[in-house]
Formats: C-alpha cells, structure tokens, sequence
C-alpha cells in the first residue's frame, strides 16, 4: 500500500480536525455577527466587539462545537444505517448468505479486521463502507448489485469497499456524513421557526440560516474532495485483494449504466457510496469545478486505469460489458441438456426455497411467482429469472390481461 499506518492515522486525524475546526468557526462566527449586530443597534453605530468578548465568544463557540462533535458521533454506526435502511443478511437468504461469506473471506484477506455485512433492500445498485471511533467497521450492499452482478464482481466490489477502511479515509466519511445529517436537521428547524417568526427574531434567524448554509457548503465542498481522491486509493486496494481489475471494471460500468439509488439512497450523504447514488454533471468531467463540486472521479476514467493494469484496450472491454449475461452468482457453470418430446417441468426459487417441479400453467399459480423469480428447467443447471423465458412471460400477460392501462409496466415482459 502507498501509505504506512503511520500516514494514515496523521492524515485521518488531520481529516477530522478540519471538520471539528469548522464546527468551531461555524458557532463563532454566528455568535461574534450576533454579538456585533446587538451592540451596532443599541449603540448607535457600527461597534466591533471589544477583545474581552470575542475570547469569551470563541470559548462559548468551542464548547457548543464540541457538544455538537459529540452529539455526531453518538451512536454513529447506527444512525447511518437506519438513514441507509440496511439490515443484516437474512439467513434464509442464498444470495445475503453469499455476500456475507464474500465479506468474511475479504476480513481475512486484509488481516483478520472484523466486517459486518449489511444489505439495503432496494432495487439500485451500488455499495458502501461505514467506520465509528469503536472500530466497527461495515460493508454494505444493495439487493439490485446482488442479482444483478455475477460472483467476482461482487468480490471487487466488496475488497473495493474494504479498501476504504483499510486506507484510513472510511473514519473521516463515516463523521463527515453524519455532520451533514446533523446540518440538515437544524437547517429544517430553522427554516420552521424563520416561517412562524415575527419581525425582530426575523432578521437575526435568517443570518444564522445564511451562516449555516454557508458552512454546511464548505463542509460539502470538503467531503467531496475527500470521497474524489479515496475513490481511487480504494480502487488500487480492491485490485491488490483480488488480482481482478477486470471484474471491478465490469461492476463499476453495471453499476454506473444501471440506477444507483437516486431519490431513495442515503439523500445527503453519497460520498460513501462506490458510485454517486445521484446523477452529478460534475461527477464525469475533469477540472476545477469537477474537482471542487463532484462527489466521485468520472467512472470512465476508473475504468480506463483498471483496463490499464489488466493490459485490457477499452474497446475489448466494452465488448465484454455488452456480452455480458447475467447468471444468479449462487448458480454453478451450467451444460444445458434438453429433452425432445418430454413435457417441460420447472423449479421456482420463491423465499429461498425451490417450489416445483412443476408445468408452466401450474407455476403461474403460485401467489410469490413473479417476472424476476429466479427458475430453471427441471434436468438442467441454468438458473435464469422468468421475464427470459417467452412461455413464462406469456403467463404474466394472460393473468393481467386488461390492467396494462392501470399499472406500470415490467421493462423486460412488458407485462404489469
């Protein structure tokens, strides 16, 4: 790795003294602008503070700071989670159950660090990596990246992850986001209280809305620039643990073409996750104002440096993301051997257990059947969601007959 443990826990506490320093100034500058505004009124004048109440202001700013600090912290592993969703894997669950043994053998690879899989049940994909002062330390995942992804791609995922929290910067975005979720709730209380207040509290509640809003600002601006450079410093970890820079290629380019949670992924705090959950203008260009207002470095160009270290052109890699067919990960290489004249049977995985064998008629009938349940073909291996087979697509369509006006659309069946 680039940096010995010694860099990291220097440049990890100089991270977090940064953000406790603009807590400080945040509190002193709304203080100092209310003290100033009080004695220019009642004065007569424009009146600076004397000497002996600005030291005193900046104690007063120094102990709300560190009471705000302590409150952020407080349970933060938690409150993450809850903001996020995630829960742990469900034992009953194959594909839980296989991420959660991806992250225990990624634990070992990296040293014996303990790791706590979590899993968001949403449809997006994307995943992320949360650290506390305790040294709790989590991978989390999406139920979309579990499906969607094969095998090898979900470890460069999971080791990609891991690289955050062995590379130090995991601590420093873990508070980072959990300040902003703080920000973000006073913010909301004072705009409630600047509606329903009167002219003379008015004034003084719209400057310290102003104040926060600028420091919640500066405060974005430097998670962003912390989450663009760790992006690549993870990416390098994630190939070291795995020898696989092509599969973290594939995952990365699955993910970005795909949706990666916009609107209903852990809304304020996205410099966590492997790929902004929300779509950034600045997120996929180069330069000052990409540098300063984009959350992650452009996934192009991530992928063009782990094509680089496989010695893999992009074109060939492009070629590989389009041919690429998705298998269940829990699904062994598979040698179809078909049968003529001998009624198709199929098996329907349908909460964690294989219902069948059973005809195509008799499996529409099962209540949890649906276009993206996981079958396959009695006598053969291949393991494929329903919506590929035109006999099973046939069934959503016949049972729903009449509601196409009513409910949305399957993109893959075009049935409700």
């Amino acid at each position: 790795m680039p940096f010995t443990f010694v860099d990291i826990e220097k440049r990890k506490s100089r991270v977090i003294g940064l953000f406790f320093a603009l807590i400080v100034l945040f509190y002193f500058l709304t203080a100092y602008l209310a003290l100033f505004l009080t004695e220019s009124i009642y004065g007569g004048g424009l009146v600076l503070p004397p000497l002996k109440n600005t030291l005193f202001i900046l104690a007063v700013a120094f102990f709300a700071a560190l009471a705000h600090w302590l409150i952020s912290i407080n349970n933060l592993m938690e409150r993450l989670l809850r903001a996020l969703g995630a829960e742990p894997p469900e034992e009953k669950d194959a594909y839980h159950q296989l991420f959660k043994n991806i992250v225990e053998e990624v634990s070992i690879a990296i040293g014996g660090r303990p790791l706590k899989a979590v899993v968001i049940p949403s449809a997006a994909m994307n995943a992320f990596a949360l650290e506390d002062f305790n040294r709790q330390a989590v991978i989390g995942v999406t139920e979309g990246l579990l499906a969607r992804l094969s095998r090898p791609q979900i470890e460069a995922v999971t080791a990609h992850e891991a690289g955050h929290i062995v590379g130090g910067d995991c601590l420093s975005a873990s508070v980072a986001s959990a300040l902003a979720e703080v920000y973000e709730v006073i913010l909301e209380k004072l705009a409630s209280l600047i509606r329903g207040a009167g002219a003379r509290g008015l004034f003084l509640l719209a400057l310290l809305y102003v104040l926060l809003r600028l420091v919640s600002f500066i405060s974005l601006v430097l998670r962003f620039f912390i989450s663009r450079q760790r992006e690549y410093r993870a990416d390098a970890v994630g190939v070291r643990l795995t020898r696989n820079p092509i599969s973290l290629a594939e995952a990365l380019q699955l993910i970005s073409d795909g949706w990666r949670g916009e609107g209903g992924l852990g809304a304020k705090i996205e410099t966590i996750f492997i790929v902004n959950p929300a779509l950034n203008r600045f997120d996929e260009t180069n330069g000052f104002f990409a540098d300063v207002f984009s959350t992650h470095p452009p996934v192009q160009k991530r992928i063009a440096v782990l094509a680089a270290m496989a010695h893999l052109d992009e074109k060939t890699l492009e070629e590989n993301i389009k041919n690429f067919k998705r298998v269940a990960p829990i699904a062994e290489a598979e040698i179809s051997v078909k049968q003529k004249n001998i009624p198709r049977l199929w098996l329907a995985l349908i909460d964690s257990q294989w219902q069948g064998p059973l005809p195509a008629a008799d499996l529409g009938k099962l209540t949890a059947f649906r276009p993206d349940t996981w079958v396959r073909l009695q006598n053969e291996e291949a393991v494929k969601p329903a919506y590929e087979y035109e006999e099973l697509i046939r069934l959503f369509k016949k049972s729903q007959a009449g509601q196409e006006k009513k409910t949305p659309l399957c993109p893959h069946c075009r049935a409700p």
